[in-house]
């Protein structure tokens, strides 16, 4: 349960509690129930290496970060609420001594309380009813347990737990009343045992005596605390090797009852039933049961006090007192001169403290009483009259100006004072400042101002006052400054001024810039404008080049001078200080909040003097150093707590990496604890990011949350600062969100695998599909093709029939009979072998060559001597094996009878049929000597034109595509030696078809 401290701390009242008879007194802070804790009884407080606090009451314990309280209780995990101390071991685990004797500690690693429970090792193996008395860390880093009334010594040593029992028969001294002080493990199995008159023994496990130490200077008590030990008794506090440590002189000292004992820095802190003593000189919380006294980690003292909460003192308390009750009703005026303080109240008397209490000066009823017609009237008076101003000069004249007169005391510090009153000197207008240097005083008030010259105050019974300065019409004065030529300068609500020869000169060099507090150092003004900017002017009496102004979200009030270099300002708010550093370029200042715990928060009057500063507030006065003002408070530490997801909370524990299941991840709650014992207000930024980028933002309740991050690794920075700090150095956290399945490699390859097959089978798919179509088109084509083929082939068997018949009609009109019967003969074998080549798209070789046979030899009966001829054959071709398509050859040769050889008319004519093979190809070249092709081509325009030529080309074309086949035609004209036409040569080529 966290407890926010920032919301109440406001209320806390500054407690000044008094030391013997000295009347010197300390602020402090006091917490109680009202603040945040869970009970006024609080028995010890102790610290851990993490820098927290811890408070022990008997209603659970309170972990604190000097911001929120966190409380833990039975539904934490603690075995009782009823908690006397915490300790912490060497492994970092804080042990908590419960009233019901149960042990349990806090772990950080995993962010809970152990018990016997959730933690095994943790029950105790023997019967005990009492509570623990002492947690000893021993020379091997184990736990020695001590229980109150008991014969066991009780041992852990990380997670293994060890116990003896102290035997009567061996040890009885150590048995006697209240039983064993302090117990320690050393090497081995030995112990050291203290009895309780601090005998010392050193025994086995067994309680064999090994050695044996016999005290001889009286009765010791034992007080540890955090791990150290102490002996005390009403003579001192002593080591635990018996050697005087502090002697006690103080009666009330000797005579208390100790708790507890604490050294910081040389001085002793002695807690006791009757008060806090420190050394033997101070006692602070008289009357009350002081348990602990715990420093923080920048210093700070934290005091627990049974039944009355805790106590808060700054580092630096000894160098800091208050005097409480030292006035009522409110401060008017109030001056530090070395080491005298001044000060006047609404009741207009005159006081000065000494010894931290007031002594009255000078009374002014007393001296004015014949001016009222009683005290009633006086009080009405006081009350109700602001008209005056006061001032105490360096010589320690004082200065009185009221509605009734003036009056000047001299020699206000000593015996001799003497009263100048003038009851009848005319006011000098409501007075808002007076301010003095060597020489003069002067005085302001709305309308004009006015000089005192301190060498010649009274002339003739009267006040020396002068008028030096006169605003005009409808405006009014407001801030006031002398310079080190004692020339005056003020402000306007629009207008600097600067007296010459008694008369306001503007100053032009200030243009917009006015004033309603303003001071002069040196070469420097500092002033508070209208516009509620603090303006720093360098150079200020020619044009002003060089400005420094700052406009804090604050409201500045008012401005008081500590030294030639330092101001202290007071806002609606804070302090702070303002630093000049003097230099013959622009102002360099240094602004900063003042942030001290002891200070009170909104004075009624400030001042200061080399040394000290002096705060007035209700009644009371806090003196601080000057120099603890200057001092920044340590940049605070960030403790990195628990990170939590959807299902799950974890611990997080320093310089570990956290791994984070992806299905978690959604929403993640980063928690941590900034440290910060000496500032009220904290400001934190965090970054979070892949990389070693930064982005910065600002986070409140000290929570971080991420909504749907995404798998990946991820560094959590937090950095913070108080008001007067920078910014601490980033802490910073890793955490790693696992990749889903779907995001691993093995996933990946295999959606990536799957992708591809699915791919593959689609294109594969498509290209089937498309093959299909194509194997469909190319079928319907083949179909038409062959269609095609067959009708030409059609063409070819009439058109050769057609010419047959025309040489066996030409040989029966020229009566030869015999010849014309032989011809029909060789026809009837030519048509037969035609018949059945036709239906064929391929035929063998040698079907062909025997069909060009059998036609040759009818055109040799037919032409006789006109025609000549003769078919070579390579032995290497298979003329069965190779196939060719029908009637390829024949056409050509008929065209080379009919176009090239019968023109000639020559018996010399010879057509050539040669028939190879090369490169995998079948070659036929039909060669004749005839005409040659341009010849033909010239005869044959006006005679009939054949068709055989262009229906094989045709058919070639057809085949190719059927049979996805090499075929060639080419027909060219020969030449002989004189580039005349010798003949035609027709060539084809086709790919070698073997079945």
């Amino acid at each position: 349960m966290r407890l926010a401290v920032l919301k109440c701390i406001f209320t806390f009242a500054f407690i000044a509690l008094a030391i013997n008879s000295s009347g010197k007194n300390f602020p402090m802070l006091h917490y109680t129930v009202e603040n945040g804790l869970p009970s006024n009884t609080v028995y010890a407080i102790t610290g851990d290496t993490h820098d927290f606090l811890w408070f022990a009451t008997e209603k659970g314990v309170v972990r604190y970060n000097g911001i929120e309280f966190e409380k833990f209780t039975t539904s934490d995990g603690l075995p009782d609420n009823d908690v006397f101390w915490m300790q912490e071991d060497k492994e970092q685990r804080v042990w908590a001594n419960c009233y019901n004797g149960k042990l349990c500690y806090y772990s950080y690693k995993d962010g809970k309380f152990h018990n016997e429970q959730n933690t095994p090792f943790l029950k105790i193996p023997f019967k005990h009813s009492s509570f623990l008395t002492k947690i000893e860390i021993g020379a091997d880093s184990s736990l020695t347990f001590l229980f109150l009334y008991n014969n066991y010594i009780l041992n852990i040593h990380g997670e293994q737990t060890y116990y003896f029992e102290i035997k009567k028969d061996k040890v009885p001294e150590l048995l006697r009343y209240p039983g064993v002080i302090s117990a320690r493990k050393l090497a081995g199995d030995k112990y050291e045992l203290r009895s309780p008159d601090s005998s010392i023994f050193v025994i086995d496990t067994a309680c064999n005596i090994i050695s044996k130490t016999i005290n001889k200077h009286g009765r010791y008590s034992c007080s540890s605390f955090e791990g150290k030990e102490w002996l005390h008794s009403s003579k001192g506090i002593f080591s635990m090797d018996e050697q005087l440590l502090l002697k006690f002189t103080n009666k009330d000292l000797i005579k208390a009852s100790i708790y507890r004992t604490s050294n910081n820095d040389g001085n002793w802190f002695i807690g006791t039933t009757v008060g806090l003593f420190i050394n033997n000189d101070l006692q602070i919380l008289k009357g009350q049961r002081v348990t602990s006294v715990k420093r923080d980690k920048e210093g700070n003292y934290w005091i627990s006090v049974q039944g009355n909460g805790v106590y808060y003192l700054a580092k630096d308390f000894l160098n800091t007192e208050q005097y409480d009750n030292i006035y009522s009703g409110h401060i008017d005026y109030a001056r530090a001169i070395g080491k005298y303080i001044f000060y006047t109240t609404n009741n207009r008397n005159l006081y000065r403290i000494d010894n931290g209490k007031p002594v009255l000066l000078f009374d002014y009823y007393k001296h004015f009483a014949q001016y009222y017609s009683g005290i009633e009237e006086w009080r009405n008076f006081s009350n109700a009259n602001y008209n005056y101003g006061k001032l105490v000069d360096n010589e320690y004249h004082y200065y009185n100006f009221d509605d009734l007169g003036s009056f000047v005391i001299d020699q206000v510090n000593t015996n001799k004072r003497q009263v100048h009153a003038f009851p009848e000197e005319p006011i000098l207008g409501h007075i808002k400042e007076m301010i003095e240097n060597d020489k003069n005083i002067f005085i302001r008030n709305s309308d004009f101002i006015s000089v005192i010259n301190k060498s010649n105050v009274i002339i003739n019974d009267s006040i020396n006052v002068k008028t030096i300065g006169e605003c005009t019409v409808n405006l009014r004065l407001f801030g006031m400054a002398v310079d080190a030529d004692n020339m005056v300068w003020y402000s306007t609500f629009d207008s600097v001024y600067k007296i010459l020869n008694g008369k306001p000169v503007p100053q032009l060099q200030f243009g917009n810039f006015a004033f309603k507090w303003m001071y002069i150092v040196d070469k420097y003004l500092v002033g508070i404008s209208f516009k509620n900017q603090l303006v720093v002017c360098n150079n200020f009496t020619s044009k002003i080049k060089d400005t420094a102004t700052s406009g804090e979200n604050c409201i500045w009030d008012k401005l008081y001078k500590l030294n030639d270099s330092t101001f202290l300002i007071s806002t609606e708010n804070h302090y702070w200080l303002l630093h000049l550093y003097y230099s013959t370029g622009a102002p360099t200042i240094k602004l900063r909040t003042i942030e001290n715990p002891s200070m009170p928060e909104h004075a009624e009057y400030i001042c200061s003097n080399d040394s000290f500063c002096f705060f007035f507030n209700k009644g009371s006065i806090t003196r601080l150093p000057v120099n603890n003002l200057f001092i920044n408070h340590e940049t605070p530490k960030i403790l990195f707590k628990t990170l939590k997801t959807r299902d799950s909370s974890y611990p997080i524990v320093p310089g570990t990496m956290m791994n984070i299941e992806y299905k978690e991840s959604k929403n993640i709650n980063i928690s941590f604890a900034p440290f910060s014992f000496g500032s009220k207000y904290i400001t934190c930024e965090y970054s979070i990011s892949t990389d070693t980028a930064d982005y910065w933002r600002k986070v409140h309740n000290n929570e971080i949350n991420l909504f749907d991050p995404g798998y990946g690794n991820y560094i959590v920075k937090v950095k913070a600062r108080t008001l007067s700090g920078d910014f601490s150095e980033p802490f910073v956290f890793s955490f790693t969100i696992l990749k889903p399945f779907w995001a691993t490699w093995w996933f990946i390859s295999l959606c990536a695998f799957v992708f591809i097959i699915s791919i593959a089978l689609i294109v594969r798919a498509i290209i089937l599909q498309r093959t299909r179509k194509r194997e469909i088109k190319h079928k319907n084509e083949i179909k038409f093709l062959r269609s095609e083929y067959r009708a030409l082939n059609a063409l070819m068997n009439p058109h050769f029939i057609f010419n047959t018949l025309n040489n066996v009609q030409w040989l029966v009109n020229n009566g030869d009979k015999m010849a014309a019967n032989h011809y029909l003969r060789i026809f009837s074998d030519l048509v037969r072998q035609n018949m059945s080549n036709i239906s064929k798209e391929l035929i063998p070789l040698n079907d062909e060559i025997e069909l060009v046979r059998n036609y040759l030899k009818l055109e040799k009966l037919r032409f006789k001597d006109a025609l000549n001829y003769e078919i070579n054959i390579n032995d290497d071709i298979d003329l069965y094996g190779i196939k060719i398509p029908p009637l390829l050859i024949q056409p050509l040769v008929e065209n080379a009878i009919k176009h090239g050889i019968l023109p000639g008319a020559d018996t010399s004519n010879l057509l050539t049929v040669n028939i190879y093979a090369k490169n995998n190809k079948l070659y036929i070249d039909i060669t004749d000597n005839g005409i040659g092709i341009n010849e033909s081509q010239k005869r044959s325009r006006s005679l009939h034109k054949s068709t055989g030529i262009e229906n094989i080309r045709n058919r070639i074309e057809k085949l190719s595509l059927m049979h996805d086949i090499y075929i060639a035609l080419s027909i060219t004209e020969i030449q002989n030696g004189d580039g005349k036409p010798a003949g035609t040569l027709a060539r084809i080529g086709i790919d070698i078809h073997e079945e």
